[in-house]
C-alpha cells in the first residue's frame, strides 16, 4: 500500500472514531457518572443529587448546594420540609 493510501486509510478511521465518541450522549454519560458515585439521576430534569461540587464542576454542571426537596412538585399546596438537596444540573 503506498504512503498516500495509508494516510488517507488513517484519516478516515480517525473520522470514525471520533464521531463515535462525539455521538455518546452526554446525559447517558452523565447518569452513569452520577451513578457510579452515590449520586441519584433525576432523569426529567437531567440533574444529578448528592454529588460532590467538585465533580459536578468537572462534568460542566452547574452545583446548588441547597436545592429544594421540593422544587419540581406542582403541587404548591403540599406542605415542602425545609430540607437541603446538594444537586448538579445540566442543560
Amino acid at each position: 500500500m503506498d504512503k498516500n493510501k495509508l494516510i488517507i486509510l488513517l484519516i478516515l478511521v480517525s473520522s470514525v472514531i471520533v464521531l463515535s465518541v462525539c455521538t455518546l450522549t452526554e446525559p447517558n454519560v452523565t447518569k452513569g457518572i452520577c451513578n457510579n458515585n452515590s449520586g441519584n439521576w433525576v432523569e426529567e430534569y437531567s440533574e444529578c443529587e448528592f454529588i460532590s461540587e467538585e465533580l459536578c464542576l468537572e462534568l460542566s454542571g452547574v452545583y446548588t448546594e441547597c436545592g429544594s426537596a421540593c422544587r419540581h412538585s406542582e403541587d404548591t399546596t403540599i406542605a415542602c420540609t425545609m430540607q437541603c438537596v446538594p444537586l448538579c444540573s445540566f442543560n
